[in-house]
């Protein structure tokens, strides 16, 4: 009888954490949108060195791009606007296995990827995301998630 309770309670925690996790998930990409979405109002030279507004295209695609994450992956660790009008997406883990991985969209229904897990590299050159994010990228996340997770 007491294994039951045991078992049962374990079992209660877990699905209080995936609970949590998905929430956390949610919320992250929920603060992603927003901030992408804020920055159709950059004006011009909003960096400082004579940038142009991010296009309505690019906005678009990183808003697509964020919601074709799956929940069961990592988000990004940053997400940033860049002065040759593309959003950056960057998932940046250091500790024992070093981990870039990094995202480019530019407004063209195609992202650019580049990731180093330790001593491997890859990189992904226009690839399609509006149907479904390329199986390699899908890969990448999946396996960085786990690092992060389980070590």
């Amino acid at each position: 009888m007491t294994e039951i309770i045991i078992l049962i309670t374990v079992g209660w925690l877990l699905i209080k954490i995936v609970f949590r996790y998905e929430n956390y998930i949610f919320f992250k990409k929920y603060r992603a949108r927003a901030a992408i979405l804020n920055w159709i109002n950059l004006p011009d030279n909003w960096d400082g060195y004579g940038a142009e507004p991010l296009t309505e295209n690019v906005i678009n695609d990183a808003i697509k791009f964020v919601e074709k994450l799956p929940m069961n992956t990592l988000p990004p660790t940053s997400i940033s606007p860049s002065a040759d009008n593309e959003i950056v997406f960057e998932w940046r883990i250091l500790g024992t296995n070093n981990v870039t991985v990094v995202v480019s969209v530019y407004g063209d229904k195609y992202f650019h990827c580049y990731s180093k897990i330790n001593d491997s590299q890859i990189f992904i050159d226009d690839a399609e995301f509006y149907h479904e994010i390329d199986q390699r990228l899908l890969d990448i996340l999946k396996h960085i998630t786990a690092i992060t997770m389980f070590g």
